[in-house]
């Protein structure tokens, strides 16, 4: 998947599109991107936040694992993941889109 890029054992790099401020949260995966919406708004860097958090929840990783690497102030960002273990691209993808 083009939105998803394994980096190593232990590291993806994932490309989002984030739509802050809407009524419900929600993943889903695209061609190109994941496209992620978040309640919170942009302003002082809630969104962000709300994205990392959510990350660390359906991941289950500790929230220094991850780290918005590229778009810190805009929609679209490359968010780094890094896992203690290993994991695949497939196993990765069935975390983020699980309920």
């Amino acid at each position: 998947m083009k939105g998803i890029e394994k980096k190593s054992e232990h590291e993806f790099h994932l490309k989002c599109h984030v739509i802050a401020g809407s009524k419900n949260k929600s993943i889903s995966l695209e061609e190109e991107k994941i496209k992620i919406t978040l309640t919170s708004s942009p302003q002082k860097f809630r969104a962000n936040k709300e994205l990392i958090t959510l990350l660390r929840k359906k991941l289950r990783i500790s929230s220094k694992n991850i780290q918005i690497i590229a778009g810190i102030r805009s929609r679209d960002k490359i968010v780094k993941i890094h896992f203690p273990g290993k994991i695949t691209e497939n196993e990765l993808i069935h975390k983020i889109i699980k309920q």
